[in-house]
């Protein structure tokens, strides 16, 4: 799929999330699009395969390229009590669609009539019903799901490693707040440790009250 990717577009795009199954901390997903010879040249792969150091070296080049409008980056993040309120499905749409219009529009700034087709590529099998704006599938913005995506394809590597960056910063923060729950470690997740700190302590500010934490 890559290769014909390659062979219809000569920019990439795509969105990955982290912190989708956590039960503290906020959900982020994040967007990538740029040049396919200028993504080849960070070395992404799934975020979860590099080490977090080898993480935030290519998280700091991407930026670098961002800053200097070599690549588009975009940062949703959505967080515990949004989704508490409204469920992770609407979080996972509310956050697509932020992204989809936000790269849809960067994309046809730059390229214009260079470009008629941008084709963003989500990690997994669900858009969660995200819609695009209608100005942008007359300018050729379309979505596609793909399983293991972040794997597969380095623009989606690209937003793995931005969104998973974030989530990890934003655990050790709390992790400073709250360290009876050893969020620097299980990073929020269910770990049966992380499950039974809150049973002991309740929750803190910042934990997903809708989801289950029984042992």
């Amino acid at each position: 799929m890559l290769k014909e990717l390659k062979e219809c577009v000569m920019w990439l795009a795509g969105i990955d999330e982290a912190g989708r199954g956590c039960l503290c901390g906020s959900l982020f997903i994040s967007g990538v699009v740029g040049r396919d010879s200028i993504i080849s040249s960070f070395g992404a792969k799934d975020s979860k395969q590099l080490s977090p150091k080898k993480r935030e070296e290519i998280y700091q080049r991407l930026h670098n390229a961002s800053n200097q409008g070599e690549i588009g980056i975009f940062l949703a993040q959505i967080d515990a009590k949004e989704i508490d309120t409204n469920g992770l499905s609407w979080a996972m749409r509310y956050g697509i669609e932020s992204l989809v219009a936000q790269m849809g529009e960067f994309a046809y700034k730059v390229l214009q009539d260079k470009q008629k087709i941008l084709q963003i590529i989500i990690d997994g099998n669900s858009t969660f019903n995200a819609q695009i704006p209608q100005h942008l599938i007359k300018q050729g913005v379309s979505m596609k799901t793909l399983i293991k995506a972040d794997s597969l394809i380095e623009v989606v590597s690209c937003a793995s490693i931005i969104a998973k960056v974030h989530k990890d910063r934003q655990m050790r923060e709390l992790d400073k707040l709250y360290p009876q729950y050893a969020l620097a470690k299980n990073k929020g997740y269910g770990t049966l440790e992380h499950r039974k700190s809150i049973l002991k302590y309740g929750y803190c500010p910042h934990h997903r009250k809708s989801f289950k934490i029984a042992l």
